[in-house]
C-alpha cells in the first residue's frame, strides 16, 4: 500500500508526494504545511498502482487525513477522513 499526500495554499504553490507509511506521509504533510501561509491545507490519502494504465498512475482511495493551517492563529488542524 502506499500513500499519496498534498499541501497547497491560495497561491497555488505547494508540494506532495507518494510515501509507503501513512506515518511519514503525514510528516511530510506536516512539514510542508509549516512552510505555507496560514490558510494552506492539505489531505492524506491511500493509493495504489493503476495496473491497467498504459502510464504510471494511481488508484485513489480514501482520505485517512486532513490537515488546515488556521489562517489568523497559523495553527495546524487535523481530522481523520476526508
Amino acid at each position: 500500500m502506499l500513500y499519496f499526500w498534498k499541501a497547497t495554499e491560495s497561491r497555488h504553490r505547494g508540494a506532495g508526494g507518494v510515501a509507503f507509511s501513512g506515518n511519514l506521509a503525514a510528516a511530510r504533510l506536516v512539514g510542508a504545511l509549516s512552510r505555507l501561509a496560514p490558510g494552506a491545507g492539505g489531505f492524506v490519502e491511500r493509493v495504489a498502482l493503476d495496473k491497467s494504465a498504459r502510464v504510471p498512475s494511481y488508484v485513489h482511495g480514501p482520505v485517512l487525513l486532513t490537515v488546515h493551517r488556521d489562517e489568523r492563529t497559523g495553527a495546524l488542524l487535523f481530522r481523520r477522513g476526508a
